[in-house]
């Protein structure tokens, strides 16, 4: 992050009760040297702000749906690369070409680095230019290796989904239905009693697509970036 000189004359004051600048409409920075994200940034509709933030302060905000598609190359704090698709969607981040950190616009209210007065009211801080960006919890939900019990449970109930389909006559009956073209949630799966548990369109699913593949979340402070 890098920061434009601090123009007294000109600052603000009523919001923070202390000389500060807005840019963007939601960054502040203040005479400390300090900076503040104060919306949360969780859809992907940014008007300029993506434009004036990048120009002025060295960021860059983007939803989920930015960085499936950018040629970012993210890696964890340990230095294990990450794929795009582990990103949830409808979040918000911020990317800080400076210090080459992606963090995620959330609540900072149990962060002790973060100053008190700003806890409830940012979702993304800084110390001051060059000083690392603290933001909300970061999650991605990458797969991981089924458990054997996972294993039964999902090759009896796509055996059950596909003899239900050709052999039950609800299942004939049925109309056409708009399913994603990946498998049903395996938590789904795992948590229904029995086959006969499961919605009509949950069996549909589990007979046409079959059951996704198992999936964990890790949780971060931050991500490193690499273009």
């Amino acid at each position: 992050m890098r920061l434009p000189e601090f123009d007294h004359k000109t600052c603000q004051w009523d919001q923070w009760r202390a000389p500060h600048h807005v840019y963007a409409h939601n960054f502040s920075q203040f005479d400390t040297g300090e900076l503040i994200a104060t919306k949360w940034y969780e859809r992907d509709r940014y008007g300029s702000t993506f434009h004036s933030v990048k120009d002025t302060l060295g960021l860059q905000v983007l939803a989920s749906t930015s960085l499936i598609y950018s040629i970012m190359k993210f890696k964890t704090p340990d230095g294990d690369d990450v794929c795009r698709s582990w990103f949830p969607s409808g979040k918000g981040y911020i990317y800080d070409e400076d210090a080459h950190t992606l963090i995620r616009t959330g609540d900072l209210g149990d962060n002790l680095k973060v100053p008190v007065r700003f806890r409830s009211r940012a979702c993304a801080y800084w110390t001051g230019p060059g000083q690392p960006p603290i933001g909300g919890e970061l999650s991605l939900y990458k797969p991981r290796a089924r458990t054997p019990a996972e294993k039964e449970r999902a090759r009896d109930f796509i055996a059950l989904a596909k003899a239900w389909h050709r052999l039950d006559d609800e299942a004939k009956d049925l109309p056409y239905m708009r399913l994603p073209c990946v498998g049903l949630n395996l938590d789904i799966v795992m948590k229904a009693g029995s086959f006969e548990e499961l919605s009509l369109k949950e069996k549909m699913w589990i007979a046409w697509c079959g059951i996704s593949s198992a999936i964990e979340e890790v949780k971060f402070t931050h991500l490193m970036v690499e273009k």
